[in-house]
């Protein structure tokens, strides 16, 4: 039962946040940050993938779409924390919202094996 409100309030940051427009690190991670959703949009990456698979690849097209998801909620989890980070005086509640998000993203780089 804790699991399951802990992935809401989570999906719920990840609601929040989706779409801030702070400087991250340069403008070319900024861009990336900020067009996740169609980086990884899922309609154009299988029309991509069943183009160019043939019979000699090992993953199916599910299992790359799941990864493509997971990396596009890797980048608005960490888009999230550097908007959280920005603030100059932050709350309490927003340290406990930036720990959870930095926790859950902690989470998905270990998952997709990011060194």
């Amino acid at each position: 039962m804790q699991k399951e409100l802990l992935e809401e309030e989570i999906k719920g940051i990840e609601d929040e946040f989706q779409s801030h427009g702070g400087d991250l690190q340069g403008n070319s991670a900024r861009t990336v940050m900020e067009n996740s959703d169609s980086l990884f949009d899922a309609y154009e990456l299988e029309k991509t993938i069943t183009d160019l698979m043939d019979d000699k690849c090992e993953l199916t097209q599910q299992d790359i779409l799941n990864t493509m998801k997971e990396y596009r909620r890797m980048f608005t989890l960490l888009g999230s924390a550097f908007s959280l980070l920005r603030q100059i005086l932050p709350s309490n509640s927003d340290l406990q919202t930036l720990e959870k998000t930095i926790d859950e993203a902690d989470k998905v780089w270990k998952k997709l094996g990011i060194s």
